[in-house]
């Protein structure tokens, strides 16, 4: 394993990322936060005096850029999810600015943002969401239990949120936010506005464009009008971190010949890729053609409407979806799929060999 320090800095303390001789990479914590500090930021942000301090707070849950605590005071239980600086204040500003729109324009249930800290100006060192804390457990964990009866309106309710998502239409490709938070967080003229009330769709924030190299990456972070926009980025940053790879190859000696043979084949999948990249650019007009200067229609998609990320009660009433950050609004075409929590592994797979396939799991 090797650990790269590109991302440290005054933007990213905090965040380095730890990578395989395959090139595999995964986000990591220098420092650990503070518990008494979180505990003391959130109890002072929600207004709490000191007759009403929290009694605790516990680690829950850790996923790819955030640790989440249960923190308790009196009768009542507050999520706080510290986050790395994987996009900073732009990841914190979206997931935000999602849950929001997602309790205006759907029926599903998702945690209430009780308060937010989008800079790492507090003692805390790290942004932070302060939101309700959902009843229930992970579908995941109890799947095994509930009726089949739960199960199918479990998946009723996914469709109709996906039906109220398709209705709520947006313009243009990438994330939301609250239009105050983008006009304070560029320079006065510097946004193109995608205005749709209090929210507007702006710079996208998509595990693709922020994972590892890609977040230094000189690409389009949109918003983008169009699918053709948003397909040149996407290419962009395959060819760009190609770059990177072959950079990094072709400084290093191998250590033996079992490394030498890796590296070879590596050149060889850098070159394919490449290849492949250069020709979709050339046919990107054959299935997207130039269109009219409005931006294209697009929708929000919870790209990872997983079992973990569902939550349910003993009965198996779905009680929460979680996990919002890095969730887009895409084009229309790139919505229409079923949600991964659907997509079954076929009994006769499922028997011949176990799925090791993971997924996030985050509150």
């Amino acid at each position: 394993m090797s650990t790269d320090k590109t991302t440290q800095g005054s933007d990213f303390d905090g965040l380095e990322w730890v990578r395989d001789r395959f090139w595999n990479s995964e986000p990591r914590w220098t420092v650990e936060p503070d518990e008494e500090a979180i505990k003391q930021t959130v109890t002072s942000s929600l207004g709490l005096s000191s007759t009403t301090a929290p009694c605790g707070i516990e680690f829950l849950a850790q996923g790819a850029f955030n640790k989440v605590y249960v923190i308790t005071f009196a009768e009542k239980e507050v999520i706080a999810r510290v986050t790395l600086p994987a996009d900073p204040k732009w990841k914190t500003l979206s997931e935000v600015a999602t849950l929001q729109w997602v309790r205006d324009n759907t029926s599903l249930p998702v945690p209430e943002v009780l308060s937010y800290q989008a800079d790492r100006a507090s003692p805390v060192g790290f942004e932070w969401i302060a939101m309700s804390k959902m009843p229930g457990g992970s579908l995941h964990d109890r799947w095994r239990d509930i009726p089949l009866s739960a199960k199918e309106d479990i998946a009723r309710r996914l469709a109709v949120f996906c039906s109220d998502t398709f209705r709520a239409q947006l313009r243009g490709i990438g994330n939301l936010f609250f239009d105050r938070d983008t006009k304070e967080a560029y320079a006065a003229g510097s946004a193109v506005l995608r205005d749709r009330g209090a929210f507007r769709v702006d710079r996208i924030i998509s595990s693709e464009f922020i994972w590892d190299y890609r977040i230094h990456a000189e690409v389009s972070r949109g918003p983008f009008n169009s699918t053709k926009d948003w397909l040149l980025a996407r290419l962009s940053l395959a060819e760009a971190e190609c770059r990177g790879h072959l950079s990094r190859l072709q400084s290093t000696t191998p250590a033996d010949e079992e490394e030498k043979m890796e590296n070879e084949a590596g050149l060889e999948d850098i070159e394919n890729t490449m290849d492949i990249v250069s020709r979709l650019r050339r046919h990107l007009d054959d299935f997207f053609p130039p269109r009219g200067a409005e931006p294209e229609r697009t929708m929000v998609l919870h790209d990872d409407l997983s079992s973990q990320n569902i939550l349910v009660d003993d009965h198996g009433n779905l009680t929460a979806v979680v996990d919002w950050e890095c969730i887009s609004a895409v084009p229309l075409w790139f919505a229409c799929q079923i949600p991964p929590v659907l997509q079954g592994t076929p009994a006769t797979k499922s028997l011949s060999r176990p799925n090791t396939s993971t997924t996030r799991k985050e509150m």
